[in-house]
């Protein structure tokens, strides 16, 4: 059986911040994680010209204002 084992963690305030603590790790073992499953703990590009067009009525989530449900689907309109 083969896992992987968190031997340590250490809180970041910027994306910056993780990627020169990482960088200055001598070995290749560490990882940029979140610990929140619908944030990414990477800054992420905002995709353009996708619409949404249907999502289910079962959510998964509620964060403030926004729905997040279990599916969604996107129309891309280049």
């Amino acid at each position: 059986i083969h896992y992987k084992e968190i031997s340590t963690a250490q809180l970041f305030t910027t994306y910056e911040e993780a990627q020169a603590y990482l960088e200055s790790q001598t070995t290749p073992n560490y990882r940029i994680v979140g610990a929140e499953p619908f944030t990414s703990p990477v800054h992420l590009e905002e995709l353009e010209h996708y619409e949404l067009i249907h999502q289910s009525d079962s959510v998964v989530r509620l964060r403030g204002n926004e729905t997040i449900s279990y599916v969604g689907i996107f129309e891309y309109s280049p």
